[in-house]
């Protein structure tokens, strides 16, 4: 009898070990494990894709802007920069007025 109950424990232990061991097969199949890594790698590419278009516009946002190309009034052309300030006299002081005390 204790044969038969050690071999029956033996038995069962081993069917509970491969039926985890058959559950988790089933649930990691090749095809399972292919999606979730495609989707993990789909996922990454977006995080890159959306950097890489921020970094561009970016760059576009730095690039100096300009107008079509005209000819002053001596006769040379001028191509004027949208985005620069206007450059200020050095001696035209500050612009606000700071009152005087």
């Amino acid at each position: 009898m204790k044969r038969v109950v050690r071999g029956s424990r033996i038995v069962l232990v081993a069917l509970a070990l491969l039926g985890t061991g058959m559950s988790q097969a089933v649930a990691d199949s090749p095809a399972e494990e292919f999606e979730r890594d495609a989707e993990e790698a789909i996922g990454k590419m977006q995080e890159g894709l959306s950097d890489v278009q921020k970094s561009l516009e970016n760059l576009i946002e730095s690039l100096p802007r300009y107008g079509l190309p005209r000819f002053d009034d001596d006769g040379n052309i001028v191509i004027e920069r949208h985005d620069q300030k206007p450059q200020q006299d050095e001696n035209a002081g500050p612009d606000e007025e700071t009152p005087e005390i």
